[in-house]
């Protein structure tokens, strides 16, 4: 019985398919005539992140979003959870759309 609905669940989703709660395509479009500022990041992130991404927060010690050296030379892992909606985890206060389109285009350099 267990099999039957794993492969029932498993086949009704679509290949490819984004989470139902991913924002739409357009939603984190960057503009690359107006970047975004390490500044703008750092105040996103520091609202919405360093709750766990801090030095005694369960991400640990190596994504400590506090330490703007792990932030930056991390900012594309970043953009890329972000984008795919991955973080924050379920359960989390979710960014507003103007804070994830922020993260995503800071962390792609644009």
């Amino acid at each position: 019985m267990l099999a039957l609905l794993l492969v029932l669940a498993c086949s009704s989703a679509k290949p490819g398919a984004a989470p139902a709660s991913a924002p739409p395509p357009d939603a984190l479009k960057c503009d690359a005539a107006a970047p975004v500022a390490l500044s703008a990041a750092r105040e996103v992130v520091a609202r919405r992140c360093v709750s766990c991404h801090s030095p005694t927060g369960a991400a640990g010690s190596d994504y400590d979003w506090t330490n703007e050296q792990s932030l930056v030379a991390h900012r594309r892992n970043v953009a890329a959870q972000i984008a795919e909606d991955t973080m924050p985890p379920v359960g989390y206060p979710r960014p507003t759309p103007e804070e994830r389109r922020t993260l995503a285009c800071w962390g792609r350099g644009n």
